[in-house]
């Protein structure tokens, strides 16, 4: 923590009828309601109990507004949720001067968010740093869960973190690095199950030509013939349809124009494409911007994939943004200027 010191997949192509059940991300790491959703099968199996039910109650009490699963993100980005066996976390600092299972600075270069010793009995509460006795046992403690979770809700919420317009800046104020602030929406993401939208009812046929009228979706002229022609996956199409809810979309590839081997190319023996099969598709542009890695409305249309659940869940995305860790996310140079989206089988 780098802080200021007080100062079931739908199978099939489109030929065959379907009922689309959509179920985009309704809650983003940047818009949902005070104190986030429901944990994710991922967030059960990462966070200890007692964790996730602090998490809860921290964002809660001391910070109505901001989601637990930020605060569990950053939990797991510091110390994995207490267990990290570095420096710092049960005893003692870090190099930089943090500690706990927060990572909150207790001198040296991270400055002593904290305030007085890691721990120190209270009341008196002192004014020159943040560190709160969260659990009323009369010791405000930095390496006490119970203690520094509540603590870092205070911190965040101080720079912000209750107005969802301004996360990016709290989180920011907590780690100095956009990296960092990156890596952890994803994650919170990835902690929230998702809510179901409204079904999309009606067949395949239906769907293609909802996708080829909607005025959010700028598709080139080869990738129109391929949905009219029926060779791109249902998939596609309600993802593509039920994105564009929210932006903006400039679909630069499906299947006609793209390599039939990954990398490039076409020959035998190779890694073949999804879009080769009609089930990829990458997108070149977010509410009229190149996607680049400084596109934050780009970023957005990531993280919501990474909290994507159900049978839209894409098994392989590709963006521009290391630091998104969800599975089947990757990135490369290949990928610095668009998002891949793609589905095995």
């Amino acid at each position: 923590m780098r802080v200021r010191h007080l100062a079931a997949g739908l199978g099939g192509l489109l030929a065959v009828p379907v009922v689309f059940v959509i179920a985009v991300a309704g809650i983003t790491p940047t818009s949902g309601p005070p104190g986030g959703g429901q944990p994710s099968a991922l967030a059960l199996a990462e966070i200890p109990p007692a964790y996730l039910t602090l998490y809860q109650q921290a964002a809660a009490r001391w910070c109505p507004g901001l989601g637990w699963h930020v605060l569990a993100a950053i939990g797991w980005t510091e110390t994995r949720h207490g267990t990290s066996t570095l420096p710092g976390v049960t005893s003692g600092a870090n190099a930089a001067g943090a500690a706990g299972p927060m990572q909150i600075g207790v001198g040296g270069r991270a400055g002593n968010t904290w305030g007085g010793q890691p721990v120190r009995p209270v009341p008196p509460v002192l004014e020159s740093g943040y560190g709160v006795d969260g659990d009323g046992d009369g010791t405000a403690s930095v390496y006490d869960p119970a203690d520094a979770i509540p603590t870092a809700a205070v911190y965040l919420c101080d720079h912000g973190a209750a107005d969802p317009t301004r996360l990016r800046d709290a989180i920011w104020a907590y780690n100095h690095s956009q990296a960092y602030v990156d890596g952890v929406l994803a994650k919170a993401a990835a902690y929230l199950t998702t809510p179901a939208l409204p079904a999309v009812d009606g067949d395949a046929a239906e769907l293609a030509s909802q996708v080829l009228a909607n005025p959010r979706l700028t598709i080139y002229e080869a990738g129109r013939a391929d949905i009219a022609a029926g060779v791109i996956d249902a998939r596609v199409l309600a993802l593509l349809q039920t994105l564009s809810q929210r932006w903006q979309l400039t679909i630069t590839s499906l299947k006609t124009g793209h390599s039939k081997c990954v990398g490039g190319g076409a020959y035998a023996g190779c890694s073949v494409s999804n879009h080769w099969h009609g089930r990829g598709v990458d997108i070149g542009a977010v509410d009229g911007r190149a996607v680049t890695p400084g596109n934050t409305a780009a970023l957005d249309v990531a993280q919501t994939l990474a909290a994507l659940s159900g049978p839209l869940r894409p098994d392989e995305v590709g963006t521009p943004w290391p630091a998104l860790d969800a599975p089947g996310f990757f990135s490369d140079r290949v990928h610095l200027d668009h998002l891949h989206i793609g589905w095995e089988g």
